[in-house]
């Protein structure tokens, strides 16, 4: 999970254009590592998709927000900045990737 520095919240394409899991002008990656286990963007649940429905918390919101930051930033900054990113690879890894955002 990454929070945005200057606000504390979720990181937002529009707040971090040319940010990757890597880093500013990183690269893109198919996941993230922490030691033996391997978050995979394409095969990852719906985190607090169904809490957030059933009961319209925002700790259930803010871990949509969490899921949809982390596979914007696996996507490399090289195919656009911002909310021009173009979201490549696995078409299963990139449906509804913006819909915890809003608008």
């Amino acid at each position: 999970m990454w929070r945005d520095s200057t606000d504390n919240l979720p990181t937002r394409p529009s707040a971090r254009p040319t940010y990757t899991v890597s880093g500013n002008n990183g690269g893109g990656e198919d996941g993230v590592i922490a030691g033996p286990l391997n978050w995979d963007l394409a095969h990852h649940g719906g985190a607090g998709y169904l809490p957030y429905l059933i009961t319209g918390d925002y700790y259930h919101l803010e871990t949509m927000q969490y899921q949809a930051a982390t596979c914007y930033l696996c996507n490399d900054q090289s195919h656009g900045a911002g909310t021009s990113r173009r979201l490549l690879g696995q078409s299963r890894a990139m449906a509804g990737r913006y819909a915890a955002w809003g608008s």
